[in-house]
This record gives C-alpha cells, sequence and structure tokens, in this order.
C-alpha cells in the first residue's frame, strides 16, 4: 500500500517536466518529486507477487515515463514531437487503469473509478490549450487556430463528462474558466491576448480537475481497505484476493495526479 503516494507523485513529475517543457517554465520541480520517488518505484518493480499482467503494464508505463522526462529535460525535442510523447504516456496510464479496474466487482470503486477515469480523460485535454500557450509565446501565428480546435476537443469533453458527475457548481466553475479562455484568446491575433490571465485560467481549471480526482481516489482508498479488512476478517482474504485489491489500488492511484 506505501506503493501508491509515490506513483502518484512520480507520474506528476513526469507529466509536470513535459508540461513545463512546453511553456517555457523550469523542470527542476519535476526533478525532485521524480528523484524522491524513484527508489520506492524501483523497489515495487522488483516485486513479484503481484499479478504479472498488471506489473508488465506498469513496466511500460514507467518506461514511457522515464523516456518522456528525459525528452523534456534534455531538449533538441520539438514540442510537438513532445506533446505527441505525452499524449501516449497518458493514454498508456490510462490504459493501465482500464484493465485494473475491470478485476472489481464492487459497486463502489466502480462508481468512482468511472467518475476518476472521466476526469481524469477531460483534464488532460487541456494538454492542447498548453500547447497553443507555448506557441503563442514563441509569437507562431499558428495560436489561435491551436487554442480553438484545442478548446472545442475540451468543450465536447467537459459536456460529456459534466452530464456524468451531476455537480452544478462544479458545472459552473468549469464552464466560466472555459468560456473565459475561449474570450482571451480572440486578441490573440492582435497582440492584446492577456497571457497572464489566460495561463492563470488554464491552470484553474487545472485545479478543479485534480481535486475531483482526489476525492474520487481517497474514496476509492477507503473502499479497498474496507475491502481488504472485511476480506482478512471473513477468512476468505488470501493472498490473491488481496493482491488483487492492492493492484487496483495502485492502478488508480496512477491517475490521481495533476500535470
Amino acid at each position: 500500500m506505501s506503493i501508491i503516494p509515490s506513483l502518484a507523485q512520480w507520474s506528476m513529475g513526469v507529466g509536470g517536466a513535459a508540461l513545463a517543457n512546453m511553456i517555457h517554465l523550469p523542470t527542476d520541480n519535476a526533478a525532485a518529486i521524480i528523484s524522491e520517488n524513484e527508489a520506492t518505484i524501483d523497489a515495487f518493480l522488483a516485486d513479484s507477487d503481484l499479478d504479472p499482467k498488471v506489473m508488465a503494464e506498469v513496466s511500460r508505463a514507467v518506461q514511457e515515463g522515464e523516456a518522456l522526462y528525459q525528452s523534456a529535460t534534455q531538449g533538441g525535442v520539438s514540442r510537438e514531437a513532445l506533446h505527441e510523447r505525452l499524449q501516449g504516456f497518458v493514454s498508456r496510464i490510462t490504459l493501465v487503469f482500464r484493465t485494473i479496474i475491470d478485476s472489481s466487482g464492487d459497486s463502489r470503486v466502480l462508481a468512482d473509478s468511472g467518475l476518476l477515469l472521466a476526469t481524469w480523460d477531460t483534464q488532460w485535454s487541456i494538454i492542447d490549450q498548453i500547447v497553443a500557450f507555448g506557441a503563442l509565446m514563441d509569437g507562431s501565428e499558428a495560436a489561435s487556430l491551436m487554442f480553438t480546435n484545442a478548446q472545442a476537443a475540451e468543450a465536447g469533453k467537459l459536456a460529456l463528462f459534466l452530464e456524468n458527475v451531476n455537480d452544478p457548481e462544479l458545472a459552473t466553475n468549469l464552464n466560466g474558466l472555459m468560456d473565459q479562455r475561449r474570450a482571451l484568446i480572440t486578441g490573440i491575433d492582435d497582440a492584446s491576448t492577456d497571457v497572464s490571465a489566460l495561463r492563470n485560467s488554464i491552470f484553474a481549471s487545472l485545479t478543479i480537475y485534480q481535486e475531483t480526482l482526489d476525492g474520487a481516489g481517497a474514496r476509492i482508498v477507503t473502499t479497498l481497505d474496507d475491502l481488504a479488512s472485511t476480506a482478512k476478517r471473513n477468512a476468505w482474504g488470501t493472498v490473491i484476493g488481496v493482491t488483487v485489491i492492492l493492484t487496483l489500488a495502485l492502478g488508480l492511484a496512477l491517475l490521481v495526479s495533476a500535470p
């Protein structure tokens, strides 16, 4: 169970390094986060007791994350290429998540898992806006079109996400921030865009998504802990049963992170 926070922090460090590179920010903080959790990750991957299929998928995700981090910190990679690799990393982690939640039959876990996955997917639609923000900083004439396309993708995912969440306050806040960004980018071509406000709006949305992820993740881990305790008390919690619960918690924890 102690591996959960380390994997969450490590994933945040990897994604954070890539995003920082895209908007010309230092990656020092990401490096510190990754360094602090490497030993725990290595020890986990050396453990042969967990489901081999899950272990293999986690191992591949870690390898892709390491390659992405190197690309983000060593330079020489275009924003477009880094963007593509980040999207691949997100997809890989999502695959791990889907594989593991399929092993759970508990209705509470499945409900919160659905919310967590929907939040994760919608949150990452903002990656394209961060790429567009980097293009804006470089004076690219394509920045306006990039923002428009990225916001169209976000709008579609956000609408579906909010249908399932049924939280009026959350809907108001996220839609308000999206509308704010849409208004801000209208002045890109004549250099009148409030860059600071645009950046703050992007990160405000990411913060809201992160809070939603944290809430779903916390409920899932609590449920899994309860299931594990009940299993032990009722004597049907064999090593295999407990392993399924632990690996499920691991996969969900991988997604409770912000870039």
